[in-house]
């Protein structure tokens, strides 16, 4: 099982933002990262696997790390 996060935002800026956080993780494949610029296509990405998790604004990025960290491991 490979592990999403979806990141919901409507500020255009914030998938440059996370993906620069994360990009490291990004390229060596440990999760995907999906965007959603509203409530209604947020609810189109988890409408058929769900969630696990709910982290809100203003986000802590090294409580984020920390969730991945913790999903990743329970998933190997």
């Amino acid at each position: 099982m490979s592990l999403l996060i979806l990141v919901v935002d409507d500020e255009a800026d914030v998938e440059a933002l996370f993906r620069q956080q994360f990009r490291r993780d990004l390229r060596a494949g440990r999760f995907a990262m999906e965007f959603a610029q509203s409530a209604p296509a947020a609810l189109d990405c988890i409408g058929n696997a769900g969630a696990e998790s709910l982290l809100t604004k203003p986000i802590d990025f090294a409580a984020l790390r920390s969730e991945i960290d913790t999903r990743i491991e329970r998933a190997a």
